[in-house]
Formats: C-alpha cells, sequence, structure tokens
C-alpha cells in the first residue's frame, strides 16, 4: 500500500493544511494590527503637534510669558522637559531673582520625598545618549546622596561640556561666535511655538552664561571659570540640581 493512500497520511494533509489556514490567519490579523498602529499613529499625528505648538500660549495662559522662561535660563535654570506644563507654570510663578529661582527649583526637586530627583536620577542613568558618562554621573549622584556637593559639581561641570560638544558636533561651544551661528541655526530650524524650540531658546540663555569668558568672579556658574581653576565649585545644592536639570534636557533636545 502506498503511503499517500493511507489513513495516517490524510492525517498529515489535513494538519499540514490546518497550519497554512492557521499561518494565513495570523499573517492576515498582524497585517490588521501593523495597519491599525499606522492609522491610529497618523491619527494622533495632529494632536501631538497642537500639544507642542501650544506650549507659548498655554505659558501666557497660566499668567507668565516665553520671556520670563528665557529670564529663569539666564539664571540658571532651564526649561525642565520631563516637567508638565502646569508644573512649570507652579515652579516660575514666584521667580524674580535668582534667590527666588534656586528655591523654587530646589522646592520642586526636593518636595514629596524627593520624588521628582528620583525621577530626574532615573531618566538620566537610562538616557542613550550620556550612556558615555555615565560612571561620572553615577559617581556625581553619589556624591550628591552623601553631601559631598563640591565634588559633585566638579564631575558635572565637564560633563555640560562634553555632551553638548558630542552630541551636537560642535567641539568649540565655549567660543561665543560658534555658539550663536549654532543656535540661530536650530532656532531656525524648530517649528515656531513648539516645546523644542523653548528648549532650544531656555538652553541658549543658559550657555551664555555658562560657556562665556570671565574677566571677574562670575555671578552666576560659569564653566570657564571653574574649569580653568579660577576658583572652586560652590557647595550649594541648588548648583548641583541645575546641572542635574540642564543635562536632562540636553539629552531630550533635538
Amino acid at each position: 500500500m502506498r503511503i499517500n493512500n493511507s489513513p495516517l497520511f490524510s492525517v498529515f494533509e489535513e494538519i499540514q493544511k490546518s497550519q497554512l489556514k492557521l499561518a494565513e490567519y495570523i499573517t492576515q490579523s498582524f497585517s490588521g494590527i501593523n495597519s491599525l498602529i499606522t492609522e491610529l499613529n497618523e491619527g494622533l499625528k495632529p494632536l501631538w503637534i497642537k500639544l507642542d505648538n501650544s506650549f507659548a500660549k498655554a505659558l501666557e495662559e497660566a499668567h507668565e510669558t516665553p520671556e520670563k522662561a528665557k529670564l529663569i535660563a539666564e539664571l540658571g535654570w532651564v526649561i525642565p522637559s520631563h516637567a508638565s506644563l502646569a508644573e512649570y507654570a507652579a515652579i516660575i510663578a514666584p521667580i524674580s531673582d535668582i534667590q527666588s529661582a534656586d528655591e523654587a527649583f530646589t522646592n520642586y526637586y526636593l518636595n514629596d520625598n524627593a520624588i521628582q530627583l528620583k525621577g530626574l536620577k532615573k531618566d538620566l542613568l537610562k538616557c542613550s545618549d550620556i550612556k558615555t558618562w555615565q560612571p561620572a554621573l553615577e559617581e556625581a549622584f553619589l556624591n550628591l546622596d552623601e553631601g559631598r556637593r563640591m565634588s559633585c559639581i566638579a564631575l558635572l561641570l565637564p560633563l555640560i561640556d562634553g555632551v553638548t560638544s558630542i552630541k551636537f558636533s560642535e567641539p568649540n561651544f565655549y567660543q561665543s561666535k560658534i555658539r550663536k551661528v549654532f543656535f540661530n541655526e536650530k532656532l531656525r530650524v524648530a517649528e515656531k511655538g513648539s516645546l523644542n524650540k523653548y528648549l532650544w531658546q531656555s538652553y541658549e540663555a543658559f550657555a551664555d552664561n555658562f560657556f562665556k569668558s570671565c574677566q571677574s568672579s562670575p555671578s552666576f556658574l560659569n564653566r570657564n571659570w571653574l574649569l580653568h581653576g579660577r576658583d572652586i565649585p560652590s557647595s550649594n545644592l541648588s548648583d548641583c540640581l541645575r546641572l542635574l536639570q540642564t543635562l536632562e534636557t540636553l539629552a531630550h533636545l533635538k
């Protein structure tokens, strides 16, 4: 008896047909799911764009202006990219000078058992854009946790420099003319009114003070002054936090 005429062969044949049908069903199902996901993403695009582009308007409705965000960045505090609009509006509302800025942002990070600082630490340590600097960043957080704030700041200062230079392929970022050209181009291509544009404007205001060449002791945290040994880092908690916040914003800039 030929095997293809046997009952056993018929059973195998039916199993094979069933497997083919199952494979076809799975393929069609995944194709449908992929189509659904694609349609969903396309459908949500206008919403993401609308939310992003409404940033400036929402600030104004919260009785703040983008100009105040720039002023605050000049005081050393960039817009935290992880904060919600409501959180950011609440932070900047009472700010009028560097002292009130330091107090507002320090409270933001330390309130509720330092939940925002813990979140910032988690985000930074898992960020692929700053993975190269992770050992130094871990050491900086350890210094912060154990109260060695000068050591924390000393580790973070060159990280701002390094991340900026390598991520944006600009090794001479400390030169004001190069910075100006760099930021002009970033702001030119950034969509008007978008969160990304305001993040770039915020970092530009911070960088102009942080990287500028000083002939006398600066009022604000300054990379050149400290890395060239003209002074030693402060032991201020606020300086640790402002540098960590800047790193986080840098990591998310595009």
